[in-house]
């Protein structure tokens, strides 16, 4: 009888575990990626990988890729889904809730060359529609001028704002390429293929006139709302509601998040940030959501108040579902945020936070290796030198134990030391690193990559400062073959290597090759930038600087003045580099011997360096000294006398009295006024 008890109390229990356990069923594959023809090409299912659920034993999937776990619950969290050679498309699958659903769930995995390649490819394509906008607007621009419709300030305003927001293009088409390469095409519907396609080819208006067929957005999220006040009063039928509530949540996200993009890639940073704050709203536990609506908003309005909302929020949803990791690096994000802010205090009380986080992590979980290597940030920023090494060496090791020893990942830690060895100027220790980082880029991703590129501009610098000039020659040649291969020879990045050059060979007095190269990246500069840019001017700068070497001052003079003329439209008249430039023409005009046009732009050189840097600085003392010598060549002692005492004066504040500098400006003062009694007596003499 009892034995007949205990087998009916066994069965009651498996009844009852097997009525609350659901099986979640799942597929591991490899992303879908969108055509130049706007078709999807399909995603391949992806035998052997492991697929590690919190709290349950890691399953395997089959040849199918397929796999399947029991829920106890209705929510579930994934903690790595790993395949040799293979990585997440999109790491937030590992931070993301799951809820049971009777569909399939899918992970994406990607080899890495693969998503590198990808990424570049759609960067070039949103690079080029971004250009072509450029350049369509500077054109506008340049005709409203012409038409007499704008004021030079105007003009020189709206260039300044164009530029600035050029400026901002590169990390927009990083942000932009980045989301797409995280993409499994074969996820989504016709409609949302169609909007992409139409976004990363330019046609910006039939993408906004497509979103516009589903209505105005903030009326759907009123109906979203009401639909979801009806699920709270309404409890029949519920779990159907609740499907079709976040069905519509999903799609509206898409559509703001598309709505971001379109109103980002015109510059109206504004309606960007709107739509990624509607987005936020719509679920405000989506961390991911969250997140970016911060990142935009502190990196395009700098509204910081605003981006530590939306970071705080995100924090306190990773902090109930004990997502350590995420929350030491959200506390750096913070404090970094704080400080851009100004607010000191709040910015060490948040950095210690994440420290002390960051110690407590678990060595073998990979995550925690960003959060050592925003120590070691912090620690090299403070020079504290020996504790930054500390942090990224044990950020190395966790990349060592959980990726191999060949990872890209290990690469960029590899190149982070190395330039901590170049701040202490160990030039060895720096090669030594960069060496170890370079051969693993050139094995995982070839020696022909734009990445491997990069490696060789760092070890050209370090060669360089050695003074090792055929070293750091031979290793910019090979950035520059590879850069022209991987991204043709009319790209920004091609032109700055030939820059590059051109300064090396500056730097060792080989004016020919300087001029040669120089020239090379000034006229790439100004087939893809504006006409404007203030790249062009540096280019016209440089040149300028070459030929005043070479003594063809006409020569000098040319490039120079083109140079101030794209400063002053685009800085504006009362800024730094104009400054600068202003005090390079005045000294072709001393070498011409134009003491008139010399003292004009040495004169307004010197008026703005007061207005910016105040009357006791170095600068303005040197610029008096020039002056000074200038009048003295005239014979002009009286005023030379005027100017060599005004620096005087600065060199003893700022140096001390028994400076050399002043000692120097006092002989110089005592051999004028020498030369002034001498003429004195002459004239007396003459008179007599």
């Amino acid at each position: 009888m009892k034995k007949k008890l205990i087998l009916l109390t066994l069965c009651t229990i498996f009844t009852w575990v097997c009525a609350v356990a659901q099986t979640q069923h799942g597929v591991v594959k490899t992303p879908g990626r969108l055509a130049s023809n706007g078709k999807v090409i399909a995603g391949k299912r992806i035998a052997g990988a492991t697929v590690q659920v919190k709290g349950r034993t890691a399953v395997r999937t089959g040849a199918d890729g397929t796999f399947s776990f029991p829920v106890p619950g209705n929510k579930f969290f994934i903690q790595s889904v790993k395949k040799q050679g293979y990585i997440l498309i999109d790491p937030e699958a590992i931070t993301r809730q799951y809820t049971y659903s009777s569909n399939p769930i899918t992970l994406a995995l990607v080899i890495p060359t693969e998503q590198a390649d990808d990424k570049l490819a759609k960067e070039r394509q949103i690079r080029n529609t971004l250009q072509k906008k450029l350049h369509a607007r500077e054109d506008e621009i340049e005709g409203l001028k012409a038409q007499n419709k704008i004021s030079q300030e105007d003009y020189r305003k709206e260039l300044q704002r164009l530029y600035a927001e050029q400026e901002s293009n590169e990390k927009l088409i990083k942000e932009m390429a980045e989301r797409y390469t995280k993409i499994d095409f074969d996820e989504l519907d016709e409609f949302n293929l169609r909007i992409s396609d139409c976004i990363l080819n330019s046609r910006l208006t039939e993408a906004d006139s497509m979103l516009r067929t589903k209505g105005d957005i903030n009326a759907r999220i009123d109906r979203l709302n009401k639909q979801h006040e009806a699920n709270v009063e309404v409890r029949d039928n519920l779990e159907k509601s609740e499907a079709l509530e976040q069905k519509d949540r999903d799609e509206i996200a898409q559509d703001c998040y598309h709505r971001y993009e379109l109103f980002a890639m015109d510059h109206q940073n504004d309606s960007a940030a709107l739509y990624l704050e509607l987005r936020a709203a719509l679920d405000t536990t989506n961390l991911e959501w969250q997140e970016s609506a911060g990142d935009f908003i502190k990196v395009y309005l700098a509204d910081y108040p605003l981006a530590l909302k939306y970071y705080h929020r995100e924090l306190l949803e990773a902090q109930k579902r004990e997502l350590i990791i995420l929350c030491a690096n959200l506390y750096f994000k913070i404090s970094n945020t704080y400080k851009q802010q100004g607010d000191f205090d709040s910015y060490a009380e948040n950095l210690a936070t994440g420290i002390t986080l960051g110690m407590q992590l678990d060595e073998e979980v990979i995550s925690s290796a960003t959060t050592y290597n925003n120590i070691a940030v912090y620690y090299f920023i403070i020079h504290d030198f020996d504790k930054a090494l500390d942090n990224y060496l044990k950020a190395l090791d966790i990349k060592k134990k959980t990726l191999g020893n060949e990872h890209p990942d290990v690469a960029d830690t590899y190149n982070n030391i190395s330039m901590l060895y170049i701040e202490k100027c160990e030039y060895d220790n720096a090669l030594e690193y960069l060496f170890k980082a370079l051969e693993i880029i050139e094995k995982v991703l070839g020696k022909e990559h734009q990445n491997t590129a990069i490696y060789y501009d760092e070890i050209s610098t370090v060669y360089s400062k050695m003074g090792d000039f055929d070293k750091a020659l031979e290793y910019l040649l090979m950035a520059l073959k590879i850069k022209e291969n991987a991204l043709g020879n009319e790209h920004p990045d091609v032109a700055e290597t030939y820059n590059d050059i051109s300064l090396l060979f500056f730097e060792h007095g080989n004016y020919d090759k300087t001029l040669e190269y120089g020239l090379k990246s000034l006229n790439i500069r100004k087939q893809v930038l504006g006409k404007r840019h203030p790249d062009i001017a540096e280019s016209y700068n440089n040149i300028g600087t070459v030929y005043y070497r070479q003594g063809d001052y006409n020569k000098a003079l040319e490039f120079i003045s083109m140079a101030l003329n794209i400063y002053n439209s685009v800085l504006g008249t009362k800024h730094p580099t104009t400054a600068k430039i202003n005090d390079n023409i005045s000294m072709i005009y001393y070498k011409l011997g134009n003491y008139d046009k010399f003292f004009e732009y040495s004169i307004k050189a010197l008026d703005i360096q007061i207005e910016l840097l105040g009357i006791d600085h170095p600068t303005i003392a040197r610029n008096y000294n020039n002056i000074g010598i200038a009048y003295y060549q005239l014979g002009d002692y009286n005023k030379a006398l005027e100017y060599l005492y005004k620096t005087l004066e600065i060199q003893e504040n700022v140096y001390g009295v028994e400076s050399q500098e002043a000692h120097s400006t006092r002989n110089n003062i005592e051999f004028v006024t020498k030369q002034l009694n001498m003429n004195n007596g002459r004239e007396r003499t003459n008179e007599e």
